[in-house]
């Protein structure tokens, strides 16, 4: 069993993420903490690494436009709101 401990910059937020790779027969396991909470990644192996970046990038798209669409119907009900106060 093979431990590594490195931190990285995360882009999301700018801000510096300590992490421990843990490798061992049966694969990979990452553990690090963000926003006060232990995450714990297990990943058997390159293939399961790949699937996992591919989830989270999908994820990643689907929340940042579902934020927008929201953010749109925010300002469209602002604005009904203000021709409601209008009348």
């Amino acid at each position: 069993m093979k431990f590594i401990q490195d931190k990285i910059f995360e882009n999301v937020t700018g801000e510096e993420v300590e992490h421990i790779l843990i490798k061992n027969n049966e694969g990979h396991i990452l553990i690090f903490e963000y926003e006060n909470k232990i995450r714990i990644l297990n990943i058997a192996n390159e293939k399961d690494i790949i699937r996992k970046i591919i989830e989270l990038s999908i994820e990643n798209d689907y929340l940042s436009d579902l934020v927008e669409e929201q953010g749109q119907e925010l300002e469209l009900l602002e604005k009904k709101i203000e021709q409601y106060k209008e009348k």
